[in-house]
């Protein structure tokens, strides 16, 4: 089923997305690259965000269709878990650091 391969594809292609927005902390206490930095950590986030949230719709929505056992079914909840997994990885710092950084 194409939207199971589909959801897993997101949820790995997530994953070094997620990681790439945290390429600010080497530069953190520097003024080296502030410009570029600040980019590539904006549109790595926000692909991060769509690629998780396209692997968790596309692995539920292929979940349904799947009979039990399948390999289609097994690819679509390892998609959709991996795209909670970038989610959380994305999420959670960001409100956490905000609620830290207002304190």
């Amino acid at each position: 089923m194409r939207k199971a391969r589909a959801a897993l594809v997101c949820g790995v292609i997530g994953l070094p997305l997620c990681l790439l927005s945290y390429v600010w902390i080497p530069f953190a206490g520097t003024r080296m690259g502030n410009g570029v930095i600040l980019y590539v950590v904006i549109v790595s986030e926000l692909g991060a965000l769509a690629a998780g949230a396209s692997a968790v719709a596309l692995g539920l929505a292929a979940r349904r269709y799947c009979p039990r056992g399948t390999v289609d079914r097994q690819m679509a909840s390892r998609g959709s878990i991996i795209g909670a997994i970038v989610l959380l990885l994305v999420l959670v710092p960001n409100i956490v650091g905000n609620l830290l950084a207002s304190r």
